[in-house]
């Protein structure tokens, strides 16, 4: 046999042992992957017993409600109340609005904060659900829990299901659903509504009454020196004194954050003018002054020493308060110089919608008025519909029915 054939069958072996060992490695790794996947699979789901009845529950914390009320609904083990809401048939239309402020998750955060305040009601309720998985999603449980169904033969007649692992806990649930709904009617109001359409619209109104505001602020810098109406020229004369007062107040701002960053010693603010003068600050820095004076006699007892230090003790903490309501009061003065000089500047622009002229070709003056009619419009469409639900939504009354 020549050299190169024993190269050639060495050559040959070794690939051989080589490929083997790849194809081991591949197949203990698959089995490895296939036994991994089997565990991971079965720590993703356990069993919760109730009544003889087992619901599966899916560990993957990304579950959607939707996955949670069909375990829910689709199990034969819950107990259910049946509440029936009935409003006359003058207001059959505002069934729908309580199904969608049922229906919604505001309402739904409503009944977890009351349960948060009911604790013996909210273990009951809750006490199927121990998994860490269900602790942690709770709000998306109860709003499993109950759900809301038009009557086909009675229009004016909605169905509001409430369940429970028992019928104690569905009627629980369904007692608390009902007192959250009268809470939520009645703290219902036109600048916090809880139907979430009218919430829309209030936002696209608020953000036009801002977008308004700013351009006449924007606005007012035109048109200032542009009239001579006794009204503009009140109204510059309250800017211009305003704006000395807003500087002086700034001053003293300033001077009292650098007391602050200096010195923790409160009688230092004593030392600013406005400070000195509020309230009964005056006095009660003499007064503080002559207690401390008696106190360093030394032919005083102890007795008289120990009333003296209590004095100036109480008086002090008093002149603590005082000065801390003197600082809030020229921050207040400040904010109050702000918002009042804003609605000047508006004002002038609104008493010169029709005589300043030089406005009209105004980018800035077009778009206000589009602005304005806009806000008009959607005004007016909001007050009406907000007053027809208004005007009816107590029309209503709950009878309970277990089943």
């Amino acid at each position: 046999m020549q050299a190169w054939h024993c190269l050639v069958i060495i050559t040959i072996t070794l690939c051989l042992f080589a490929f083997g060992m790849f194809r081991k490695d591949i197949v203990e790794n698959t089995e490895y992957l296939r036994i991994d996947n089997d565990y991971v699979n079965d720590n993703q789901s356990q069993t919760l017993s109730k009544q003889g009845q087992s619901v599966t529950i899916n560990q993957d914390r990304n579950e959607s409600k939707d996955n949670l009320s069909g375990k829910i609904l689709g199990s034969d083990a819950w107990a259910e109340c049946v509440c029936i809401l009935t409003v006359s048939m003058d207001n059959q239309w505002i069934i729908k609005y309580f199904s969608m402020i049922i229906e919604s998750k505001v309402f739904r955060e409503k009944i977890f904060i009351s349960l948060n305040n009911k604790k013996t009601v909210a273990e009951q309720i809750f006490s199927p659900f121990e998994s860490t998985f269900y602790k942690e999603n709770k709000t998306e449980i109860l709003g499993a829990l109950f759900s809301t169904r038009e009557i086909i033969d009675e229009k004016q007649s909605l169905s509001i299901i409430c369940r429970g692992h028992s019928i104690q806990s569905a009627n629980l649930l369904s007692k608390i659903l009902v007192e959250t709904l009268h809470n939520v009617i009645n703290e219902d109001n036109a600048n916090n509504p809880i139907l979430s359409h009218f919430s829309v619209q209030l936002l696209e109104i608020r953000n036009l009454e801002s977008q308004i505001e700013e351009l006449k602020l924007k606005l007012h810098g035109t048109i200032k020196d542009q009239t001579n109406n006794i009204e503009s020229i009140a109204i510059q004369s309250e800017i211009m004194q305003l704006d000395e007062e807003f500087k002086e107040m700034k001053n003293i701002l300033s001077e009292i954050e650098n007391i602050k960053n200096r010195s923790k010693d409160i009688n230092e603010f004593l030392k600013i003018e406005y400070i000195y003068n509020y309230g009964r600050i005056q006095s009660l820095d003499k007064l503080i002054n002559e207690l401390l004076m008696l106190k360093s006699n030394r032919q005083l007892d102890d007795f008289m020493s120990a009333q003296i230090e209590k004095n100036i003790l109480s008086n002090s903490s008093l002149l603590e308060q005082e000065i801390i309501q003197a600082i809030d009061q020229i921050k207040n003065k400040v904010k109050s110089s702000i918002i009042r000089r804003n609605e000047l500047q508006k004002r002038t622009v609104d008493i010169s919608h029709s005589s300043l002229t030089v406005l009209h070709n105004n980018p800035r003056y077009k778009l206000l008025t589009q602005l304005e009619l806009e806000l008009e419009d959607k005004s007016t469409r909001f007050n009406d519909s907000y007053s027809k639900w208004k005007s009816a939504r107590n029309d209503f009354s709950i009878t309970m029915i277990s089943k």
